[in-house]
């Protein structure tokens, strides 16, 4: 059985265009931008922010074998005893702290505060109230270094925390219109785009000839 060849197309007929490219969803763009800039707004907060906790650690007075450190409180405080470095042995270390009349001050309990910045660390030994006056501190057995003063651990959590705060809201913010955007832009394309006009041949058949 032999099949008469399809006829030609009608001159008129075009073959269906792909649908005009349009540009991304400027709530994408948004997204990123709000993204990159959390990255960079917590950055910037702990550079400007980091070298206050380097304050902190090197306003504590310090005693070392051999160097006393004498002060002088103008007002009550409740300071922490640090050992400096935080991995030196307390086994063999001692210290005191002497009032102006050369009596040893009452230690507490130490607050468990302990730092690392850097290659400077300690760990809180001790606590003391200290009323104002003059006082010295220094170091009678071991090799470390004894400091004295209000814990830098706050300001590191302060200046951390922050940045990782800071960057989390824009950086969640941007994910969050991100997805929603793309996801409005892929409806978009998908309802928009320019579907193919029907075709005779798509059946099988052949449209009859004129006369036939």
């Amino acid at each position: 059985m032999n099949l008469r060849p399809p006829p030609p197309r009608p001159p008129h007929a075009r073959t269906a265009r792909p649908a005009p490219r349009r540009p991304v969803h400027r709530g994408i763009w948004i997204g990123v931008a709000l993204i990159c800039l959390g990255f960079i707004a917590a950055f910037g907060w702990f550079v400007v922010k980091a070298p206050s906790i380097g304050d902190d650690i090197d306003r504590l007075d310090r005693a070392s074998p051999g160097l006393p450190a004498e002060f002088t409180i103008a007002e009550t405080v409740d300071w922490d005893v640090f050992l400096e470095p935080s991995a030196a042995s307390q086994a063999r270390f001692r210290f005191a702290i002497l009032d102006g009349d050369g009596e040893p001050v009452r230690l507490g309990n130490d607050h468990g505060s302990t730092y690392e910045w850097f290659s400077r660390s300690g760990r809180s030994i001790a606590s003391v109230v200290l009323e104002p006056g003059d006082y010295r501190m220094e170091v009678t057995e071991g090799t470390a270094t004894v400091a004295l003063g209000p814990s830098p651990t706050g300001r590191i959590f302060r200046v951390v925390g922050g940045a990782i705060g800071l960057g989390s809201v824009l950086g969640i913010s941007g994910i969050v219109i991100l997805i929603v955007s793309a996801v409005r832009d892929t409806r978009r394309r998908t309802e928009s785009a320019e579907r193919p006009p029907p075709s005779p041949w798509s059946s099988g058949e052949w449209p009859a000839e004129p006369g036939r």
